[in-house]
């Protein structure tokens, strides 16, 4: 650049250059030439390392939402076979004060088989190899696809097979972004879909007792609570 500005000062005054005119605007020419190509890689590397910035927080949002998915959908489960032994044991000590040996076995039996069912749970790791046919399983399915599951409204429980069916209308949505919507009359789940999946969704909505919306390649599928 110092270069370049001698020679624009130089061609400039126009004194004492004389037949060396010609190539020193070439040399003028090749040294701007060279500034503006390092100014355009300075400018492509800081919106490189940028867009590399950004990259990485939406990888670290993935992660953080799919672990936190699996925590808390184990933590349900868990907290439900714990209700389930804790509902056994005293139905066993129930069946004891009766004096029915069959109903104490059968009960005893019950409960052994949910604190089978609590230990494997707990000694799952997290992310195993398929995330769980649930609502907040969306969240993990989708980090494998590197998309981000959106929730929206108020999540609360829903009856098991609206879960597991709005599980699935996200895994045809997939790879693109889906949405789940909490209503107070049911469940939406959102995104684009191409025409083969929008066909099994709307299997789907209809064994479900719902109903998908479709506008401009982005489909909609309510399933009533």
């Amino acid at each position: 650049m110092a270069v370049a500005a001698v020679g624009g000062v130089t061609l400039a005054s126009e004194q004492g250059i004389g037949a060396v005119q010609s190539a020193a605007w070439v040399v003028l020419a090749l040294v701007t030439a060279v500034a503006v190509a390092w100014g355009c890689g300075l400018t492509a590397g800081a919106a490189r390392a940028r867009r590399n910035a950004t990259e990485a927080r939406k990888r670290a949002l993935l992660t953080g939402e799919a672990v936190a998915a699996m925590l808390a959908e184990r933590e349900r489960v868990s907290r439900g076979l714990r209700e389930s032994v804790a509902g056994h044991i005293e139905a066993v000590a129930g069946a004891g004060r009766s004096g029915c040996p069959e109903a104490v076995l059968a009960e005893a039996r019950g409960a052994l088989a949910a604190l089978r069912a609590l230990l494997e749970v707990l000694r799952d790791p997290v992310g195993g190899d398929d995330p769980p046919p649930t609502l907040p399983g969306i969240a993990a399915l989708a980090a494998r696809h590197h998309v981000l599951a959106r929730y929206r409204g108020t999540r609360r429980e829903v009856p098991a097979a609206i879960e597991v069916t709005a599980f699935f209308v996200a895994k045809e949505i997939l790879p693109h972004e889906p949405t789940v919507s909490y209503l107070p009359s049911g469940v939406t789940v959102s995104g684009r879909a191409g025409s083969d999946a929008r066909r099994r969704l709307r299997t789907l909505a209809d064994a479900a007792g719902g109903r998908m919306v479709r506008s401009d390649g982005a489909v909609r599928v309510w399933l009533p609570t």
